[in-house]
Formats: structure tokens, sequence, C-alpha cells
């Protein structure tokens, strides 16, 4: 039969070992709090980036229209203008 003084020895070293593992474990609850934490705040800026990048390729797409449009504008007044100095020189020359 094993000597009790043995066994309370090797059950105190092993009361000893589970509350390190206890603490051990702790630290890593702590940790994982922090991560998770860190994690949500990570998501929340990058559903805010995503959302910001969404309107300035909006407004980017209403700018290019706009530009689309006064080239567009511009085209129609250079030809008009050429035609009225086309018009403008038969009428000088017919006069």
């Amino acid at each position: 039969m094993p000597d009790i003084k043995l066994v309370l020895n090797l059950l105190e070293k092993i009361d000893v070992k589970l509350d390190k593992l206890d603490v051990r474990v702790d630290h890593i609850d702590i940790t994982l709090a922090k991560q998770e934490i860190s994690l949500d705040d990570h998501i929340r800026r990058t559903e805010l980036l995503e959302t910001w990048s969404r309107l300035q390729d909006n407004e980017i797409a209403v700018v290019s229209s706009f530009m689309d449009n006064a080239k567009g504008a511009m085209k129609l007044s250079a030809a008009v203008g050429s035609i009225l100095l086309v018009l403008i020189a038969i009428y000088s020359a017919v006069k």
C-alpha cells in the first residue's frame, strides 16, 4: 500500500499545477476578450470604409457622367460655331 504522505504530496503537487493551469486559462480568456473587441472594431472600421468607398464610386460616376455631357456640349458648340463660320463666309462671299 502506498505511503499516505507520498499520496498527499502528489495530490498537493497536482493541486498546485491545476492552480497554475487555471491562472493560464484566465489569461487566455482575457486575451481572447481583448482580441474579440479588437476584431469587432476592425469589422466596424472595415464596414465604414466599404460604405465610404461605395459612396465615392457613386460620386465618381456622377462626375464622370457630367464630364461626358460637358464634352458633348463642347463638341456641339464647336460644330455650331463651324457651321456659323461657314455661313458667314458664304454670306460675305455672296454680298
